[in-house]
């Protein structure tokens, strides 16, 4: 029998699956604007909408015990970072 805790757990993860999908597809469009040119857009929106992406991802990964996850969202938030820094070209 599943206690309180199992089931809060598993409800935790439903959502942040549904999030990490948004989080991941909005990553997904930046990779493919800064590939096509970010347009009228500019490229410091783009990169700043996949910085926030990145950061949402790996504090939802973090709540639910997904640790890999959330240092894979880490390194990808610290490269975004020195690339809208100018720190990384």
């Amino acid at each position: 029998m599943a206690t309180l805790q199992d089931t809060f757990m598993q409800q935790l993860r439903e959502t942040f699956a549904a999030e990490a999908k948004e989080h991941l597809h909005a990553i997904s469009n930046g990779l493919l604007a800064l590939e096509n040119g970010p347009g009228e857009t500019g490229m410091d929106v783009v990169l700043a909408e996949m910085f926030r992406a990145a950061h949402s991802l790996k504090g939802a990964a973090r709540a639910v015990g997904l640790e890999e996850v959330a240092t894979l969202a880490h390194h990808l938030e610290s490269i975004l970072g020195l690339v809208r820094s100018g720190a990384l070209p």
